[in-house]
């Protein structure tokens, strides 16, 4: 069996969408160490990998002020830092239990595994939990037009650029440009969502494997039911780091106050309930839920847009109505209309009359149910867990083929395929760090 380090779940909304593929991974008796923030690290712990927390700087950011083009930019700052934690984390951890057969790294800190992978040998692959990109489709060129103009003179991001080249260096690969750093590519991507959702899914080949999100791990409702009488469930659920606008859960309380349907809001930390005002009875609110068993009994579900969250809502049927609060959620929300799955709504937009307007049309069009139905159907054919180990495990027997055919070749004296040769793979997977 193979020993697997996977790097970077950076987030409960990064890691849960996994939770199916590395559980099953671990019982097909490979040694998976996952290591991550101690945020996610409860999360993963279910799946039997074993957990290595990092010191991470990100933790302690709070994600809501981070609103402007100049926040977002210092964010990326931070980023490199995060890289450099996971790195040392990892290294920590390969002198005393050897290296791995295989580097997975979480798409948004690429630079962890592709720093390691060249630094090592070993080949590597991303979890992706955002949309992928190829020659056909650019997530981030979709996300920075959604941004708009960006301004000619950002110090934060000539900062981050000379930090990423000074990790760069620190790990002896300064003869690296960090547009070749930047295009470089891994030989699998394993998305967590159906080829369907995918922007131009179909031109995606082999080495980009969608299986679909976690369907069986965290499904467990605890204490919570739901209606008794049977009324409809509208739940709002808006990220467990950003969107802790209490403006905006004040308009969805007062959109349904005294309504037949009875409201689950997330509140998630941080939000300043006081600011929200009296709640009437059929409004309920909590801390923290199991998003798939709650999403099993409602009828809409208004949310931020992660890609995570939408696949949860999917895969029960769910629709939605979309409340973006980033460039990358303003893209899924995009592809929610583009495929008739739901509505998208402008935060500037939001009133408590266009709320419940927007949810009653929502509950009432069987066109879009239809829809949804479909993309249930794809999200459960997509294979989940097993698809995904299926995938990692293919994965290792070729780069293993290949890693014999050029021992091989050495030994003959023969021409040697180079380590860059190995990464130079179609593919690109983008996100927002």
């Amino acid at each position: 069996m193979s020993h697997i380090v996977i790097a970077g779940c950076v987030g409960v909304g990064h890691a849960i969408p996994t939770l199916d593929t590395i559980a099953e991974l671990v019982a097909r008796g490979h040694r998976v160490t996952c290591v991550t923030v101690p945020l996610a690290a409860a999360t993963l712990a279910p799946t039997g990998a074993h957990i290595v927390p990092i010191d991470s700087v990100l933790a302690t950011v709070d994600l809501t002020v981070m609103d402007t083009v100049t926040e977002l930019d210092r964010l990326m700052v931070l980023g490199v830092e995060e890289d450099r934690r996971f790195i040392a984390a990892v290294e920590e951890y390969a002198e005393l239990q050897g290296r791995p057969d295989l580097l997975v790294f979480d798409a948004t800190r690429f630079a962890v595994g592709r720093i390691l992978g060249t630094k090592w040998g070993v080949p590597t692959a991303a979890f992706c939990t955002v949309q992928l990109s190829n020659e056909h489709f650019s997530f981030q060129e979709r996300v920075d037009a959604k941004r708009g103009a960006l301004p000619r003179r950002r110090p934060h991001v000539a900062r981050a650029m000379r930090g990423l080249m000074s990790l760069l260096a620190e790990h002896g690969q300064s003869h690296r440009s960090l547009d070749e750093f930047y295009r470089a590519e891994e030989g699998l991507y394993v998305a967590f969502y159906p080829r369907e959702f995918q922007f131009s899914g179909e031109t995606f080949d082999d080495r980009y494997t969608f299986v679909g999100p976690n369907l069986t791990i965290g499904t467990d409702p605890g204490g919570w039911r739901p209606p008794a009488d049977g009324r409809r469930v509208l739940m709002v659920s808006l990220g467990t780091s950003v969107f802790r606008n209490p403006g905006f859960y004040r308009a969805c309380v007062d959109a349904f106050r005294d309504s037949d349907w009875q409201v689950v809001l997330h509140a998630h930390k941080g939000l300043d309930l006081d600011a929200v005002g009296e709640l009437p009875p059929n409004v309920e609110v909590h801390g923290w839920l199991p998003q798939l068993a709650v999403l099993a009994h409602t009828d809409v579900l208004i949310c931020h847009g992660g890609l995570g969250t939408l696949m949860a809502a999917f895969a029960e049927a769910t629709p939605v109505v979309v409340v973006p609060n980033s460039g990358e959620q303003m893209v899924n929300g995009d592809r929610v209309a583009e495929l008739g799955l739901g509505r998208v709504l402008a935060q500037q937009e939001i009133t408590a009359a266009g709320l419940r307007a927007s949810v009653e049309e929502l509950h009432a069009d069987q066109g879009v149910r239809a829809r949804v139905g479909d993309m249930s159907a794809a999200i459960r054919r997509a294979g989940g867990g097993a698809h995904g180990a299926d995938a990692v495990e293919g994965y290792l027997k070729v780069a293993g083929d290949r890693a014999r055919e050029d021992n091989m070749s050495g030994a003959c004296g023969a021409n040697r395929r180079t380590q860059g040769d190995r990464e130079r793979l179609p593919g690109a997977c983008e996100g927002e760090s």
